[in-house]
C-alpha cells in the first residue's frame, strides 16, 4: 500500500466486513473499526473461528456467515478500487476462509469458497450504498493517536501509530440511522 486511493480502500474494505456481517446478523464486538496510515485496518465483529469441529446446522450458519463476511471486506475493496493487487492485508481473511470451508467440506473447499463468494457479491451489490456510507464516515475522520493497547494489539504496522477510528456506539448508530438493527457483545 502507498497511494492515498489505496489507503482509502481500506476503510472500504473494513466497511464490507461490517455491513456484511450487521446484515447476516453476527454481532459487533467492542473496538469498532479503524484504519491506519499505511493501509492496515481491522473492524471488530464476531467471527466462527476454525477448530470446533461441531457440525450442526447452527454451526453450518455461523461458518457460511463468517465466510461471506470476510469475502465481503475484499468484494467492497475492488469495488472502490478495481485496479487494486490483492494486498497483504487479505492473508489472514484468506487463511480463516480456507480453514473455514475446509471445516464445511469432506474433500475440498473450493466449491463452498465460490458459493460464499459469490454470496458476498451479491450482498455488497445490494448494500453498496451502505458500505459507500459507513466508509467514507470512516474516512472523513480526523487522524488521532492510536492507543498503547491498541498499538500492542499487533493490528497496526504504521511506526507513526496515527489512525482513523470509528467507535462501535459511532458503527451501531450509522447501522440504526439506516433502520438497520445490531446486537453489540
Amino acid at each position: 500500500m502507498g497511494d492515498w486511493k489505496e489507503i482509502e480502500s481500506t476503510a472500504y474494505h473494513e466497511s464490507g466486513h461490517l455491513v456484511a456481517a450487521v446484515v447476516l446478523g453476527l454481532p459487533l464486538c467492542e473496538g469498532g473499526m479503524r484504519i491506519d496510515l499505511r493501509g492496515g485496518g481491522v473492524s471488530r465483529y464476531c467471527i466462527r473461528l476454525p477448530g470446533d469441529p461441531s457440525s450442526t446446522y447452527e454451526d453450518t450458519l455461523q461458518r457460511q456467515k463468517t465466510i461471506i463476511s470476510l469475502f465481503s471486506g475484499q468484494v467492497a475493496q475492488k469495488k472502490f478500487l478495481p485496479y487494486l493487487d490483492e494486498p497483504s492485508c487479505w492473508q489472514e481473511d484468506n487463511r480463516l476462509i480456507e480453514d473455514l470451508a475446509r471445516e464445511m467440506a469432506a474433500k475440498s473447499g473450493d466449491d463452498i469458497k465460490a458459493q460464499m463468494s459469490s454470496a458476498a457479491e451479491a450482498l455488497i451489490d445490494e448494500k453498496w450504498p451502505l458500505v459507500l456510507g459507513l466508509a467514507s464516515l470512516l474516512w472523513n475522520r480526523p487522524e488521532t493517536p492510536m492507543t498503547e493497547a491498541e498499538f500492542a494489539a499487533g493490528w497496526s504496522r504504521s511506526p507513526d501509530r496515527r489512525e482513523k477510528c470509528l467507535l462501535t456506539s459511532d458503527v451501531r448508530n450509522y447501522f440504526l440511522k439506516n433502520n438497520i438493527e445490531c446486537e453489540v457483545r
